[in-house]
């Protein structure tokens, strides 16, 4: 493979090599150390095959080494079998044959029930691989299948075998075993074409993000599925999603551990750390990569870019037939909330039905009844017509249950249907146990995608359209990627006071109400009587403290001298820990809505922006967004506000307001990235007002 770095290049030795030792090798092929070399033998490879194990002559009639070191030829990779007390000698005698690369299977390497000693190994392993530079696949992996080169050393059998898969242009790699071969032979058994699959286990040194990386470089592979417990490397996993963006190759991703229980499952089960998903979530959708929410959606997006092809940067014109009339309603509801455009149908094909059918309408959805249970050929000139005389680009073909004889009526003329379509077509029914399995057969065997029902259909559309249509912009985005001006440096950032804070967001272009910082109780007399109505006392303290858990702000109505004297006095006596010498005494911010922006430096995931809905219950609101200040120019900027409720009801009432805020969301952004040293900037509340269609900040914090 052309373009592959020294790092990728080592990677080859472990995917697809020319010679394996297989150490602890044994003769049952259900074991954990009899199945590589069955599976390997099964499926075809052809290259050397040397078991390493000293207590056996031979092992599934293949002449069996005491030692990788008496094995007589060059040796490209090892999968290691061997409990973990017995696998870093192995592995120290991997390095000296010069083997490049190695699968370890064993477990006990930290995850959560390894303990200390698994702790202790991971530490003794990890510092193998830092001075030898050996590539370590796991440890805690049942390896992988790679049907493209015949080479499957899987440490288990039970996935499809040899007779039972179809290669095909879709990768897999997943960090969980179970899920990963749950998901290959679900996959293959919906007809997708897996080529290649990777367990990557603990993934103690070849990651999720490399093995993406190797096969972006791989001509053979169009789509990749990945399953994540744990994220990894930021800078990896943007600059390998960047890329992948690039090469128009769709990552379609499934992470796990994203609940608070979830995240407690992933550091047992495998040592990871989840990490916050929200962060992660807008580097992936700012990068690109599809999200979803099950196993299933996985192959069910890459099913359709092996077939489809690459997502198109435009809309999908999708023609829907359907012989209920009932699951065409349900379609057509579920493409308006997908935003899939149902074209209207043409009146060439309303004149169409008209002449050719007895009861069917020429409409989109098509519902050409029963008519064509009982006359087969017209569903086939239904289906012609339907995509012939109107302006489809994709055409959904669903079916309701249907048992043996009525399938095989049906389904008769449904391949010659689909042949000569210049719409792409997907088809879908809804599985009923044996009762349906004809069905499904005749479904499958016109080489159309498949779903099991057709929700799930026009939510793996809704995936596919979105990826063509923010692939440009993204691009773009991309491109414009802002980085800390030469020189910036992270020294430490005094937080601001909350006149300073003021000052600054100001320069921003955030309004704030009129304001004075006042030294005096008698200055802050004055100034409450010239600003009249209800004022805001605040101590101007550092924005690290919490000015309302500290009795460091009153409001007050009215001019009364007295009363702002006295509680003048008592905000200095509550801020004496802090040496207050003054008090910001601020107008009052009258509105509706309260919203929060921001901003804050993430230890792994740099400067992020947020925008939403704001107050005091901000946490329960659960309506907020995050986006990557490095990539939040004003368009950015504008999706992120109005991806949140209450953007989208702004956008709907007060559009004004929306692009002023996307422009103080940019504001920001470009500060955090420009000031390495600022670590969070809060300002909440940011009151609207919807009766003057104006936005004002009621009080903020700059650390």
């Amino acid at each position: 493979m052309t373009g592959q770095t020294s790092r990728q290049q080592v990677l080859e030795t472990l995917l697809r090599p020319r010679a394996v030792a297989i150490v602890g090798a044994g003769d049952q092929p259900t074991t954990f150390n009899g199945a590589p070399i069955h599976n390997l033998q099964s499926f075809g490879y052809s290259g050397q095959i040397y078991p390493v194990n000293p207590g056996r002559a031979e092992v599934q009639g293949i002449a069996c080494h005491r030692s990788v070191l008496d094995i007589p030829g060059p040796v490209d990779t090892a999968v290691v079998t061997v409990p973990a007390r017995l696998a870093l000698p192995v592995l120290e005698e991997c390095v000296e044959k010069g083997i490049p690369s190695v699968t370890l299977v064993s477990s006990g390497f930290g995850e959560g029930a390894a303990g200390e000693q698994g702790q202790a190994r991971a530490a003794d392993l990890e510092a193998l691989i830092g001075r030898s530079g050996l590539r370590v696949l796991g440890p805690n992996t049942a390896g992988l299948l790679n049907l493209f080169d015949s080479y499957v050393p899987r440490a288990a059998h039970n996935h499809h075998g040899p007779g039972e898969v179809r290669l095909g242009p879709v990768a897999l790699v997943s960090q969980s075993g179970a899920c990963g071969n749950t998901l290959f032979n679900r996959a293959q058994a919906n007809g997708v074409g897996v080529g290649i699959s990777v367990a990557t286990g603990d993934q103690v040194d070849v990651d999720v993000w490399d093995l993406i990386e190797y096969f972006l470089s791989d001509f053979r592979i169009s789509v990749i599925m990945a399953v994540i417990e744990s994220f990894g490397s930021v800078a990896k996993a943007r600059a390998v999603a960047a890329a992948a963006l690039a090469l128009g190759k769709p990552i379609v991703l499934l992470k796990v551990g994203q609940s608070t229980v979830g995240r407690a499952v992933v550091q047992a089960h495998s040592g990871a750390i989840a990490g916050d998903a929200a962060a992660q979530a807008s580097v992936l959708r700012d990068h690109g990569v599809i999200t979803v929410q099950d196993l299933d959606e996985l192959w069910e997006v890459a099913r359709l870019v092996e077939v489809w092809g690459r997502p198109p940067a435009e809309p999908l014109r999708l023609g829907v037939v359907s012989v209920s009339g009932g699951e065409a309603a349900l379609i057509a509801d579920q493409c308006a909330r997908a935003d899939i455009a149902l074209p209207p149908a043409t009146d060439a094909f309303a004149a169409f039905v008209d002449e050719t059918f007895e009861y069917a309408k020429g409409a989109n959805p098509f519902d050409p009844t029963g008519e064509v249970v009982s006359r087969p050929t017209r569903l086939r000139e239904g289906i012609a017509a339907f995509a012939s005389k109107n302006d489809f680009s994709h055409v959904l073909v669903a079916s309701p249950v249907f048992g043996p004889e009525l399938a095989e009526r049906y389904y008769a003329e449904l391949p010659g249907a689909l042949a000569n379509l210049d719409a792409k077509a997907a088809l879908s029914a809804w599985p009923a146990g044996q009762f349906t399995r004809t069905q499904v057969a005749l479904l499958s065997a016109t080489g159309h995608p498949v779903f099991p029902n057709s929700v799930r259909a026009v939510h793996a559309m809704s995936l596919y359209q979105a990826y063509g249509l923010r692939a440009p912009e993204l691009l773009a985005s991309l491109a414009r990627r802002r980085r800390p001006p030469e020189g910036a440096t992270s020294a430490e950032f005094e937080p601001l006071s909350y006149a300073a804070a003021r000052e600054l967001l100001g320069k921003l272009g955030l309004p704030f109400v009129e304001a004075r910082a006042c030294a005096s109780a008698q200055e802050a007399a004055a100034t409450v009587q010239s600003l009249g109505g209800r004022v805001a006392l605040k101590a101007n303290v550092p924005s690290a403290v919490h000015k309302a858990d500290h009795g460091l702000i009153e409001f007050h109505s009215g001019g009364d001298p007295a009363v702002v004297l006295a509680a003048y006095e008592r905000i200095v006596r509550a801020g004496r820990e802090w040496d207050v010498s003054s008090v910001v005494v601020e107008g009052f911010a009258f509105g509706q809505i309260q919203l929060i922006l921001g901003a804050h430096r993430d230890a792994e995931f740099g400067p992020l922006v947020l925008f939403g809905s704001g107050g005091g219950a901000v946490e329960y609101l659960d309506d907020v967004a995050l986006g990557l200040a490095d990539l939040t120019d004003t368009e950015a900027a504008r999706r992120l506000v109005t991806g949140t409720r209450i953007g989208g009801y702004l956008q709907v009432k007060a559009p004004q307001i929306v692009a002023d805020l996307a422009r103080a969301l940019e504001s920001i952004a470009q500060f955090m990235v420009s000031s390495p040293g600022c670590q969070s900037i809060d300002v909440n509340p940011c009151i609207v007002d919807m009766t003057t269609r104006t936005w004002s900040c009621a009080d903020a914090r700059v650390v």
